[in-house]
């Protein structure tokens, strides 16, 4: 017999599915780059699956009918059913996770780190994609590229294992080095903070929010502070002062007006960076706070435009994250190649 289908006629044996290569005995299938697939064998490859609950999220092609040609919508999943034939799920904007939209709001943990989400049954963080099949990274879908369950820091925040194992927890056994290595990248180009480099803090994020309500420099922000670099920066008035007579003979007191102003010496108490990030991460913010005291300590740079000077930080943070991607920290041990532990997190870590 004959089956008619995507607008020809088949041998019901050569029409067989691209994925297995078995003939669609049935009468429903699906369709992709012009190729039959059985439902099932479309799912399992092409189908998004969630990384943090490993289940697939539907599917997203039309289908036929063998025999009748029409075209119907594929089965969604029981758990995220198909609204007129779409599908819905999230993608994370840098990882590139696929994930169901309800683990947005449901309380799935993030590693404070990297940002990527932590997969059910302690498989470590989410790096789900599509089908069952290995990914481009070489991990099949829904599998996890660090396993164990997600690490909290004492104020609750998360960290998945990798990010963890080089976490900068304490300023003088894990922060000074780091802190020598960012000075010593600085002296390199000119930029030298030895030897008055300010105090290093590390601090909770409650701490860190209450500082920066008080300085102000992020205010009407609304990416989340993880660096501060506390100075005091000191204003000459020139005042002039006349006799005031009030409309009589004689002077009932004096008058002032400022009639110039210049700067005076700028003191940079401490450079403040969130405790518990990632080596790499830490240091790219510890970079861009060293990068707003050395505007500060070397002087004579004109007043700058906040995000002209922000721009500047995030420029020297990468510069330094590039150099450590090549040559690693040597001050603390940390090889080169740990890209992911800046991901995710070094665009927000920008700080006054």
């Amino acid at each position: 017999g004959y089956v008619t289908a995507m607008g020809a006629r088949w041998h019901r044996g050569c029409f067989a599915c691209g994925a297995c290569g078995g003939a669609i005995g049935g009468t429903h299938f699906a369709t992709r780059d012009g190729a039959p697939y059985h439902r099932s064998c479309y799912r399992e490859r092409f189908a998004p699956r969630c990384g943090v609950c490993d289940r697939f999220i539907g599917s997203s092609t039309a289908g036929g009918t063998a025999g009748g040609g029409g075209g119907t919508p594929t089965p969604a999943n029981d758990a995220n059913e198909a609204v007129g034939g779409s599908v819905r799920f999230m993608t994370h904007p840098y990882w590139g996770t696929v994930f169901c939209p309800e683990h947005e709001f449901d309380g799935t943990r993030r590693c404070d780190g990297c940002d990527r989400m932590e997969a059910r049954g302690g498989r470590g963080v989410a790096t789900g994609g599509y089908g069952s099949y290995a990914s481009s990274s070489g991990a099949g879908a829904g599998a996890s590229s660090s396993c164990g369950e997600f690490a909290e820091l004492p104020d609750g925040r998360a960290m998945c294992l990798e990010c963890a194992s080089t976490a900068v927890i304490d300023a003088e056994h894990d922060g000074a080095p780091l802190y020598d290595d960012v000075c010593v990248f600085f002296s390199k180009r000119d930029l030298p903070l030895l030897p008055e480099r300010p105090p290093l803090h590390l601090v909770s994020q409650d701490t860190l929010n209450d500082a920066d309500d008080k300085e102000g420099w992020h205010r009407g922000r609304t990416a989340r502070t993880r660096g501060l670099c506390l100075f005091e920066e000191h204003t000459v008035y020139t005042v002039e002062r006349t006799p005031d007579f009030a409309g009589g003979f004689f002077p009932v007191g004096f008058k002032e007006r400022v009639v110039g102003q210049s700067r005076g010496a700028t003191v940079v108490n401490a450079v403040v960076v969130l405790y518990g990030l990632p080596a790499v991460c830490a240091g790219a913010i510890l970079a861009h706070e060293c990068t707003h005291a050395y505007i500060r300590m070397a002087g004579g740079y004109p007043r700058l435009r906040p995000k002209i000077e922000e721009g500047l930080c995030q420029l020297m943070a990468l510069l330094w994250v590039e150099n450590t991607a090549a040559h690693g920290i040597e001050t603390m041990g940390v090889g080169a190649g740990n890209k992911v532990l800046s991901g995710g997190s070094f665009g927000g870590g920008g700080g006054k």
